[in-house]
């Protein structure tokens, strides 16, 4: 709207051979010179002014939505190199703190007492006791000579699954471990 009234400001200025442009914040505000300067001027100002609040409103919903909070919960079948699903685990816990719009919430210790469940109501039972809105479930199997990682974003009050992604590796070098969990939680994170 401010610039609309700026426009047309100007448009009517440049009818007239008297003009000035004053600088109200970074918007150019223009007003006649003339005995209503002041006023005109004012006027402008209140029209920036409201303005820069109407953004203000319109950008607090996004500075005010809080972070959703998400645990990390890894299952791997019995004789899974334990080494191997610490990494993952605190590889995926960082691929959730990187992203700014999940927290991620350290919750090792309390999904130990499930011993690879992949049963939901479980799961999201120790969720809800976290504070946590979602818990991401990395399910690790194997398959030949490959590890086949299955991961899915349950959401704790609906026990619905926000997202699902799969990631297969050879487990060989550190580098696959990282190069699966990023791969696995840019996936997850990009659809929610």
């Amino acid at each position: 709207f401010c610039t609309f009234l700026t426009k047309k400001i100007l448009y009517y200025l440049q009818m007239s051979k008297k003009s000035r442009i004053f600088v109200v914040g970074q918007t150019e505000v223009a007003c006649s010179w003339s005995r209503n300067a002041n006023r005109d001027l004012n006027k402008c100002t209140k029209y920036c002014i409201m303005k820069k609040i109407l953004l203000l409103l319109l950008a607090l919903p996004t500075v005010l939505m809080a972070q959703q909070k998400v645990a990390v919960y890894v299952t791997a079948p019995e004789g899974f190199d334990p080494e191997i699903k610490e990494i993952l685990g605190s590889e995926l816990v960082t691929g959730v703190a990187q992203n700014r719009d999940f927290k991620a919430v350290e919750s090792t210790a309390n999904f130990q007492q499930l011993q690879n469940t992949q049963d939901n109501d479980q799961i999201c039972a120790i969720g809800q006791q976290l504070g946590v809105d979602l818990v991401l479930v990395a399910n690790v199997t194997t398959f030949r000579d490959q590890y086949y990682v299955k991961g899915r974003l349950l959401n704790v009050r609906t026990l619905a699954i926000a997202a699902s992604a799969s990631e297969a590796s050879s487990f060989a070098s550190l580098e696959d471990i990282l190069a699966v969990s990023q791969k696995l939680t840019g996936r997850l994170f990009d659809t929610v």
